[in-house]
């Protein structure tokens, strides 16, 4: 169906040529054509269009209003009527989205820093659990202390709604500086019928991380935190659970904490 657009503040982008922005001045009057597209797909995602927001063909060029689609590219579109000018911005991040963004960089900071010293870490907490093995695996609460840092293993969780393990810990920090407890160095060992396996946090989903261990934990800190690995099969009944925590600033400076944990 044919149609007469005379609009002042139609602002589309040209999807053919590369969605290009253009606009038209209010006397200029054009024939296009309201194409038969019911939804359009950005990133993967289907947006469902109204009435109103139709594409339309013309000159041989598909136009999409662009306020249709701003909000799924992160975009905001602001139109200044009386300079007739069209502003285009990047959606400022939410706070979660800085710090899932903040721990992606820290992600990618500590993988450089653990393929580097790979070999040497892997080589020395399998000697660790080595030492450890000839000790009894322990019900809970099972506690770590180190100078004024202070962990207590209160709960473990073989698998929540999202099919991780969880483990939960009262934490204090009653010395003068920052620790960090690096969740991804996360490990639990354990083994079935067929052979040693180990869990770590290769395939969780970041997101799903608590917020507190991805930052440090600083002086004066006394609460619960808890770290998140993949699920623990259900007939698995203890296991060896690893991880490092070095001071602020010290990455160098590992102490790995290692706990053999009965699990109900």
């Amino acid at each position: 169906m044919k149609r007469l657009l005379k609009n002042s503040s139609l602002i589309a982008f040209g999807l053919i040529t590369g969605l290009t922005l253009s606009s038209f001045a209010s006397n200029e009057s054009i024939m296009a054509v309201r194409d038969n597209i019911t939804s359009i797909f950005v990133k993967g995602e289907q947006i469902n269009t109204k009435p109103d927001d139709a594409p339309i063909s013309y000159n041989n060029k598909l136009y999409v209003p662009l306020r249709t689609i701003s909000e799924k590219m992160g975009l905001i579109v602001d139109y200044n009527k009386s300079s007739k000018s069209v502003y285009i911005t990047e959606k400022p991040l939410t706070k979660e989205e800085k710090l899932a963004q903040h721990a992606e960089i820290y992600n990618e900071a500590m993988a450089d820093f653990q393929k580097a010293q790979a070999k040497n870490v892997e080589d020395a907490r399998k000697e660790d659990i080595k030492k450890e093995s000839s000790v009894d695996y322990k019900d809970l609460p099972i506690s770590f202390r180190k100078d004024k840092f202070f962990m207590k293993l209160t709960l473990t969780v073989k698998s929540n709604s999202d099919n991780n393990s969880e483990f939960y810990f009262d934490v204090k920090n009653d010395g003068d500086s920052g620790i960090v407890i690096d969740p991804f160095s996360a490990k639990f060992d354990y083994s079935d019928a067929h052979a040693e396996r180990q869990l770590d946090t290769s395939d969780v989903n970041i997101g799903l991380f608590d917020k507190k261990v991805l930052s440090s934990i600083d002086a004066g800190f006394d609460d619960r935190l808890y770290l998140t690995l993949k699920e623990i099969p259900k007939d698995i009944k203890q296991g060896t659970l690893s991880f490092n925590i070095y001071p602020v600033g010290e990455d160098s400076n590992i102490t790995k904490v290692i706990m053999p944990i009965k699990l109900d």
